[in-house]
């Protein structure tokens, strides 16, 4: 079974669907109840919000076994995010220092914090 799971339905698809929810069901949703879009034409009725994204979960998981093409594009997403948030991290400790506050003390409050100690990039 082959899960593509691309498409992302734009606000006007979304009322639409959940239009199609309610009369494939006879009834109202519930005010728990969430359409999940499973491709452009299949909708599943989700009974929460947990529910919904357990179905999001699975649909990822699935992908980073199965679409080598998918586990790339995360990869590099993931290593843009940390090379962003390191980015950040070396602006707010130069911040910090600027403002008098020592490298001891930042990194107290990171390893207080739960957080690795602050080891600038040679």
């Amino acid at each position: 079974m082959k899960i593509s799971h691309t498409f992302r339905p734009t606000a006007v698809e979304r009322q639409r669907d959940r239009r199609r929810a309610v009369k494939a069901l006879g009834r109202p949703l519930r005010g728990t109840e969430e359409v999940h879009h499973f491709t452009r034409t299949q909708l599943v009725i989700c009974p929460d919000r947990a529910y919904h994204a357990l179905l999001h979960r699975l649909a990822y998981d699935w992908k980073m076994e199965h679409d080598p093409a998918f586990v790339d594009a995360e990869v590099a997403r993931i290593e843009a995010t940390t090379a962003r948030i390191m980015r950040e991290c070396e602006l707010l400790h130069k911040l910090l220092n600027t403002l008098g506050v020592s490298d001891e003390i930042i990194n107290a409050e990171l390893t207080r914090g739960g957080f690795a100690p602050y080891v600038r990039p040679a």
